[in-house]
């Protein structure tokens, strides 16, 4: 592992961008990064499993800024990735500042300022939490969401703090509402990380989401800072060239129910094992449904038993039952054919 370093002592904020067989991407998430307006800022890029070919890309251009950032280079001879977990927890490994907060590779931060506006408010109030807003862009980079949240709703349920665009905002909107704030908006207290853990290395989808509602619950105050300051780059599900656009749809709802069973399993807080419960069962919804839609009756009733368990729904006795007559008549045909 190589790591250059090159940052100054006095540090406000840790920005990691985690990286993989991407440079050009993740050279202009670093470039924007730098660009802002704060200067008591670390930013740490974190190079995992690389070819030989992108490696060298990498230092070719990373080359350039090697003197305002911390790289830190996890690439091997046969180009193993570890999983973007383990690479933003090595980043959060380096990470010397108060807060850490994340930039996705292929994701692009765009308020030179935003860093700036936040630090007043972090040193007067110290919330374990901040997240901001951003938009979500098509590949042609058409908007497909002009704002991450519901700002209405999310504004009309928090409290103003008593600066500018800023309000505190309770856990219950995020288990009454669902959804969380993306890395590329959110910070959080180093030591809260430090406290709880960073990433769940078990996982390697909604990595992201499992951390946010870990932390969440054990978080003192959480603000909101109504401004967008970031681009999300939405993946071309059509292309595979994304490690999430690669997995079915049951990778995807297992790795949900993994962290809603986490979440049951290890969590004190009530009202994070109840909304677990809720969209476990959602989750395991999803799967019996595609496995009925497949023609796979055994997993569908399995799947639609565990949804059951966690909680009634009409729609998945329904599933349940055409399951089970499913199987009923595989086992039928199956002795038909044995007599024949």
């Amino acid at each position: 592992m190589t790591t250059t370093s090159a940052t100054p002592s006095n540090i406000a904020v840790s920005v990691i961008i985690a990286t993989c067989n991407r440079p050009d991407l993740a050279y202009r998430a670093a470039c924007r990064v730098l660009e802002q307006s704060a200067t008591d800022v670390q930013v740490i890029v974190v190079n995992n499993g690389s070819s030989l070919e992108n490696q060298a890309h990498y230092c070719q251009l990373f080359d350039m800024i090697e003197h305002r950032i911390d790289y830190v280079d996890l690439c091997t001879q046969k180009a193993i990735g570890l999983g973007p977990s383990v690479a933003r927890n090595v980043g959060i490994a380096y990470a010397r500042g108060d807060y850490v907060t994340f930039c996705d590779d292929d994701d692009e931060w765009i308020d030179p300022d935003y860093l700036a506006s936040l630090l007043p408010v972090l040193q007067r109030y110290r919330p374990a939490m901040v997240f901001a807003d951003q938009q979500a862009l098509r590949t042609d980079r058409s908007v497909m969401r002009e704002h991450w949240f519901d700002r209405e709703s999310l504004i009309g349920e928090s409290q103003p703090v008593g600066e500018e665009g800023f309000y505190e905002v309770a856990p219950e909107y995020f288990y009454q509402h669902g959804g969380f704030a993306h890395l590329n908006i959110t910070l959080y207290q180093t030591e809260l990380l430090q406290r709880y853990g960073g990433f769940c290395q078990a996982l390697d989808y909604e990595e992201d989401f499992e951390l946010f509602h870990r932390l969440m619950s054990h978080a003192s105050h959480m603000f909101y800072y109504d401004k967008v300051v970031s681009l999300h780059h939405i993946p071309n599900p059509k292309k595979r060239n994304n490690v999430t656009t690669q997995m079915s749809l049951f990778h995807k709802q297992l790795a949900r129910i993994y962290i809603f069973n986490k979440f049951v399993t290890e969590s004190p807080n009530q009202r994070l094992t109840r909304f677990a419960t809720t969209h476990g069962s959602y989750a395991a919804g999803r799967i019996a449904e595609e496995a009925l839609r497949l023609g796979n009756f055994s997993l569908a009733k399995t799947m639609a038993r565990q949804a059951l368990s966690w909680r009634l729904s009409p729609s998945m006795v329904k599933v349940w039952w055409q399951a089970w007559l499913g199987n009923r008549m595989n086992h039928a045909n199956a002795h038909r054919k044995e007599d024949q």
